[in-house]
């Protein structure tokens, strides 16, 4: 019986032990911490251009992007192709695919930023720069009307 127990508490220390190690250093835990960051590269030319704008409509705030030799897809096989990170007020909110994204209510003076990314979750560039757009949104109201 006791060899049992030894045996029992190794096998348990050992699994705990290698499943700490991997939760440490894997990829599932920079998703979990928010600094999952896979790097940039260098856009294919002609290099993607990005424009959006807000639109406050009845029953939603809702984020419009045009995008320029960029394909907004989740199809892995689009060589010029991915998705955008959302940042709001310098916090990253979300990775989209499809527009228009509806927000939540935004003040006056909320900062909303997109950034390009491709298929494998690397920031788009140009010349060094990362591929974005900004914009600075009035008072959006998601359908609440005085």
């Amino acid at each position: 019986m006791m060899y049992r127990s030894i045996s029992f508490v190794l096998i348990f220390v050992t699994a705990a032990l290698m499943l700490y190690g991997h939760l440490v250093n894997s990829h599932f835990t920079g998703h979990l911490t928010g600094s999952h960051d896979h790097g940039s590269v260098e856009a294919e030319e002609p290099a993607p251009e990005l424009a959006i704008r807000l639109e406050d409509t009845e029953g939603e705030c809702l984020l419009h992007a045009e995008a320029e030799h960029f394909r907004f897809t989740r199809e892995t096989a689009v060589t010029r192709g991915g998705h955008a990170h959302l940042y709001v007020n310098g916090e990253r909110e979300a990775r989209i695919y499809d527009f228009p994204y509806a927000l939540s209510e935004l003040e006056p003076g909320t900062e909303i930023k997109l950034v390009l990314a491709n298929h494998e979750h690397r920031i788009l560039t140009t010349g060094g720069n990362e591929i974005s757009s900004a914009i600075t949104a009035e008072k959006c109201t998601n359908g609440e009307r005085s």
